[in-house]
């Protein structure tokens, strides 16, 4: 290479000579090189030129090999190996779980790759952004594609000391591509400073080509994802698969299944897969504890030592021994020791016992590790294998192994449909069962049992027990519930040729077994692993299962003659089916959506969320989350769906209102037509005020607890509504002063007993604040991972129209005369005191109103049911799910949603026009129109139910609705033609 890369200080542009096929890096490339830290140089990487460079338009692309003696070994084998299936259509799904299991992520948002740049090809293609821009020194291919589009593209060069600073991205960027770590500066961004590139209607594309060889990758954004990031992964050059492109891409979803269908099919080759499947597994991070002094690193992870007679090594089904003389079966593994190494002697074991290797055969035990790498074939493996002694250290699976393991978890489905009528073999049920024999329980009492039916005029009956049971729990939903419940089959008991009935004896082990003195119920979790051991070996075999619960327990065990002391837990239905579908039945219906791992790992206490290395700064924070989720309506979608607007037998705005509210779902979902808003559910939050002890309603604050039991039970005006429109009602207490029973329906999620008196303290403290607006995030995710594609928002709060009369005057700048009304009906004596009782604490609380943090300002004179709404609307926006807004309360809160994140009004439809001044003055600073102006003023979401189906026959018009030239009907233009033809 003769030419070099020069600098010329913070913002000077790259300047590129002329690049050679050959030869030493120049000068100024080293001096760059050099920029590495001390953990890379650790890593025995090698910056070599590998001689594909790129160069044009100033910028010179230098491609590099960064690890020496690539491709290792365990890699190069496993790519041998994938030869064999080189016959065969390539199938992607072992190596995108492994990816989407390496970062924690769904298999949906993974799109694997013929390296990094097809990734750009493809986001080139698929995107469609207004300003492109792309930050340099990094590779240029994103550049090359971008402009092979047609985009014009803003190069941003960084500075001398390479920083990347988000402030000198154009404002106006709509995908910006950024390079981390920086080719060829090794530089390393700040995960922070990548992820502030990030803004709502921005697409920030992360390369992170080389990230695999940055120790414990503490800048990757793999694994948090932020919304609007795009991660692209590269394999080829890090790796050194000549002759391979090889790279995945991670990305939300929706966009992940918009790349595919741009994608041909099979364009990830067997070879590529394999390569991709290795290189993302556990094995590279794993790393011995210590090694002998002449061991080094192979850029793998693991600590090798230099090869020494006695330990021969085979790429492919060749039987190979160690220094001990004997076959070890684990592939790509460590020969641990024998007593011929020098590492150590061993001694003998008690007959024919496992060595360090992994050998069944060996008669020797090794003490000391001899770091040995052989390498062999996991064929060689038997199965009957005896077990480790206890002293001695588990060698490690082989790769396929553990892939194996995770692939068979990942792939696990519960079945209804597909089954064939084929007999399951004798010896294959065995093993399942034996698998299953083989869970963990309590106190060692294994309380399970197993009963195989194969009659089916016994499976007959039984499945009438269920159908009588499923027919119950139909009645018992809303009817858009029911009718797309009546559309799943949610059981196989005649199909499926065996069923397997899973029971516990709670009372086996006798009076007190070891470990279940205090939680007697153990022994039903016990058998809830025996359940899925069964199904885990049942997938194994290719056998699919399907749970039933559709049972009256007692019912189904007078069927089976169960003893009055034994319990079923499971009934399964088993057998071979015709495939596996890529998701659970019920996400691929729609019915239900899968929660973020990450809001479900909790570090040392309950509530602190992050997965395991991302502690301290890096915890989750499920507001900051949801913010980041939420993005601008889509403009295309909207203009689509004004398009088919006129399009309709119709004449053009003649539907007004519903029209418009049309237009704006489309943009929310982001195409036209948007999904049916329904099923509907109703979140109630419930929460008492300190306010009310200054007297402003004449209602004592033992009403809130009297009226949620009053939901409960179905007698208020919220339920009849909702039983009407056909809407789920929930309860959510978070923050009712008394306790409450538990009942169907209601959601504890308490986070104080009421707030504060907000004229003498802040309402809430920061922490409670927080809290309750993540309850309101959580609660929205629930109901829409159970099915629910529309939100209404309910409240039951005594005084809180006191407190929303606070917020709305702090977030509008109104005074509080104009936004404060009579609530429950109070007189104007009593209205006078409570227009006090607000300006006092506005004034008390006049720096926290004026610093303008949104949060702050729900501390100090909010409720808790307010945050936990404002929370509820975040949740629906990320989601984009509408939801559809009852009165002043629901109002205020939406005032705290907007201030937090501008963006989520465009999930907000405003039910009607409260007869609360301050409602009006809600609506309009929202910009939203309310649908229906009847003067109720009662809450609990009545007035948003009276408007839920104006919202769904908005949407309903887009789907259903004929256009002209569809229904063969003249538009206006023909009509216009005709003469004689009069207005």
């Amino acid at each position: 290479m003769n030419g070099g890369i020069g600098v010329n200080g913070a913002g000077g542009h790259t300047v590129a000579g002329p690049v050679g096929r050959a030869g030493p890096a120049s000068a100024g490339f080293a001096a760059l090189a050099g920029v590495m830290t001390a953990q890379r140089e650790a890593e025995d990487v090698d910056l070599r030129h590998h001689g594909d460079a790129e160069v044009g338009g100033g910028l010179a692309d230098f491609a590099v090999n960064v690890r020496t003696g690539t491709p290792p070994a365990w890699l190069a084998a496993r790519i041998a190996e994938s030869m064999a299936d080189l016959a065969a259509y390539p199938d992607p799904r072992p190596a995108r779980q492994a990816v989407a299991r390496r970062h924690g992520r769904s298999a949906e948002e993974v799109l694997l790759t013929a390296g990094a740049a097809e990734a750009f090809v493809l986001l080139a293609r698929v995107l469609e952004p207004r300003r492109a821009a792309v930050v340099h020194p990094q590779f240029t291919e994103p550049e090359a594609a971008l402009r092979a589009a047609g985009h014009e593209v803003a190069r941003v060069v960084l500075g001398k000391d390479f920083t990347l600073d988000p402030a000198a991205v154009p404002d106006d960027a709509d995908l910006v591509m950024v390079g981390n770590p920086t080719n060829p500066t090794s530089v390393l961004h700040p995960a922070s400073a990548v992820a502030a590139l990030a803004r709502p209607g921005r697409t920030v594309v992360v390369d992170e080509a080389f990230m695999d060889c940055v120790p414990g990758e503490p800048e990757s954004l793999a694994t948090r994802l932020p919304s609007g990031i795009v991660v692209v992964r590269s394999l080829t050059k890090t790796w050194g698969l000549a002759g391979l492109r090889a790279g995945y891409l991670l990305a939300d979803p929706h966009l992940v299944a918009r790349l595919a269908e741009a994608q041909p099919l099979w364009a990830v080759s067997t070879p590529a897969l394999v390569a991709i499947e290795a290189c993302s597994s556990p094995r590279r991070s794993r790393r011995p504890k210590r090694g002998p002094p002449n061991s080094r690193s192979n850029g793998t992870g693991w600590r090798l030592s230099s090869p020494r007679a006695g330990c021969t090594s085979s790429r492919r089904r060749a039987r190979r021994s160690c220094a001990c003389a004997c076959p070890t079966p684990w592939a790509y593994g460590l020969c641990c020791g024998s007593a011929a190494t020098p590492y150590g002697a061993a001694t003998r074991s008690q007959g024919s016992g496992p060595t360090g290797c992994g050998s069944p055969y060996a008669a020797v035990r090794p003490t000391t590790r001899c770091w040995r790498f052989c390498v062999t074939s996991a064929s060689d493996a038997t199965p009957d294998a005896a077990a480790s002694t206890p002293d001695q250290a588990e060698p490690p699976w082989s790769q396929r192994a553990r892939d194996a393991v995770y692939r068979v978890i990942a792939e696990r489905r519960d079945m209804r449909n597909g089954f064939l009528p084929d007999p399951v073999d004798d010896a294959v049920l065995t093993r399942i069962l034996e698998a299953a024999h083989r869970a963990p329980s309590v106190g060692l009492t294994q309380p399970w049992d197993f009963l195989v039916i194969r009659d089916p005029e016994r499976r007959e009956r039984i499945r009438a027990l269920a159908e009588r049971q499923r027919d119950a729990y139909a009645a018992t939903l809303v009817p858009s519930r029911a009718a797309r419940f009546d559309g799943l089959k949610v059981e196989a008991i005649r199909e499926a040729p065996v069923s397997i009935v899973v029971t516990c004896d709670p009372t086996r082990g006798g009076r007190n077994p070891l470990g279940r003195h205090v939680q007697p119920q153990t022994a039903h979790y016990s058998v809830a692993c025996a359940v899925e051991n069964l199904w885990l070996a049942a997938r194994a075999e290719g056998l699919g299962v399907g749970w039933v619960s559709f049972f009256d327990e007692r019912e189904l065990a007078a069927e089976l003659g169960l003893p009055a002391h034994v319990e079923v837990v499971a009934y399964l239905c088993a057998g071979h089916v015709t495939g596996f579908p890529e998701a659970p039945m019920l996400a691929l219906t729609g019915w239900a959506r899968r929660r973020p791992l990450a809001w479900a790992v909790h570090q040392e206490e309950y509530g602190r969320r992050g997965l395991p290395g991302q502690e301290g700064e890096n915890t989750v924070n499920l507001i900051d989350e949801t913010v980041a989720a939420i993005v601008p309506p889509d403009e295309n979608a909207m203009a689509d769906a004004r398009a088919h607007q006129a399009r309709l037998t119709k004449p053009p705005g003649s539907l007004g209102v519903l029209e418009e509210v049309s237009v704006r779902l489309a943009g929310l979902a982001g195409h036209c037509p948007p999904p049916l808003p329904e099923p509907a559910a109703v979140a109630v939050f419930a929460a008492d005020h300190g306010v009310h002890a200054q007297g402003v309603t004449p209602w004592p604050q033992e009403v809130t607890a009297q009226m949620v039991a009053n939901f409960l039970a179905g007698g208020a005006v919220v339920n009849a509504f909702a039983g009407q429109v056909g809407a789920e009602v929930s309860v959510v207490d978070v923050g009712v002063a008394a306790p409450l029973e538990a009942a169907p329906g209601l959601l504890p999620r308490k986070v104080a007993p009421g707030t504060a008196d907000m004229t003498r303290e802040p309402a809430m403290t920061p922490e409670q604040a927080r809290k309750a607006v993540e309850t309101g995030i959580e609660v929205a995710r629930d109901l829409v991972s159970a099915g629910a594609r529309c939100l209404i928002t309910g409240d039951m709060g005594i005084a809180n129209t006191t407190a929303s009369a606070a917020l709305v005057a702090a977030f509008t700048g109104l005074p509080p005369e104009r936004v404060t009304g009579r609530g429950t009906g109070i007189d104007d004596a009593t209205h006078a005191h409570k227009v006090a009782v607000v300006r006092t604490a506005l004034e008390r609380h006049a720096a926290a109103v004026s610093g303008g943090d949104p949060l702050t300002v729900l501390a100090a004179v909010g409720g808790l049911e307010h945050a936990a709404l404002a929370g509820f609307i975040l949740g629906a926006a990320a989601l984009r799910v509408p939801v559809v807004l009852d009165g002043v309360i629901a109002g205020a809160a939406a005032l705290a949603a907007q201030a937090l994140c501008p963006d989520a009004v465009a999930a907000c439809v405003a039910g009607h026009r409260s007869a609360e001044p301050g409602h009006s003055a809600t609506v309009d600073h929202l910009g939203l129109r309310p649908l229906v102006d009847l003067e109720l003023r009662l809450g609990e979401g009545t007035g948003a139910l009276l408007a839920l189906p104006l919202v769904q026959g908005a949407v309903r018009v887009l789907h259903e609705v004929a256009t002209f030239d569809s229904a063969g009907v003249s538009g206006k233009d023909a009509l216009d033609g005709r003469a004689g033809v009069t207005a």
